[in-house]
């Protein structure tokens, strides 16, 4: 049996069950300069990317779903790669910033992923997860639906994602909590 395309059945109205992202927090941490490259890794409609353009940034979103890219590609400004993060098609050392917002559980083999994003970032660039916090019920009843959904999720606590981060030897690693999600930045 071939696996499930959620996100290719929710991409038309994803953005209208999500609602709008609260960019604030990437914007004051991402500290953004003109002409910089950025990677919006599980980025799908490009909700959040499009927050982050403008003064000469290159934003590529990389997805898995051709229907959430679909989605993206109508934003202005925005690149578009079909692909599986496991397996960037980029070259090494392309990015000043990588965001990865609300999808980090969705990665399947998260520690590939994590060492595929780190190839693809710039020393001194800033890669920044925002992830659900699983140490909350309602976040823990979301894991659940998603289980029951054969979604395949993974959610990790912010001190596994930072173990994980740890074995590249970062320069800093920060991790912010607010509600019911946390950010974790780490300096190549």
């Amino acid at each position: 049996m071939g696996k499930l395309r959620h996100f290719d059945w929710l991409a038309p109205v994803y953005e209208k069950i999500i609602g709008g992202e609260d960019a604030s927090i990437l914007l004051k941490f991402l500290d953004l300069q003109p002409d910089q490259w950025i990677l919006d890794a599980g980025g799908g409609t490009g909700r959040i990317a499009a927050s982050l353009s403008g003064e000469g940034r290159k934003i590529f979103i990389a997805d898995l779903s051709f229907q959430m890219l679909r989605q993206a590609f109508r934003k202005n400004g925005l690149l578009c790669s079909a692909c599986d993060v496991r397996l960037l098609p980029f070259l090494d050392k392309s990015f000043d910033r990588i965001i990865i917002v609300d999808a980090f559980h969705h990665f399947a083999d998260q520690p590939i992923a994590l060492n595929e994003l780190w190839r693809v970032l710039r020393p001194g660039g800033m890669l920044m997860i925002e992830e659900p916090d699983i140490s909350h019920l309602s976040v823990k009843l979301i894991a659940l639906l998603e289980k029951a959904l054969l979604m395949q999720s993974t959610f990790l606590k912010s001190s596994e994602l930072e173990y994980l981060v740890g074995f590249y030897q970062p320069n800093k690693v920060m991790v912010y909590n607010e509600n019911y999600s946390y950010w974790l930045m780490a300096i190549k």
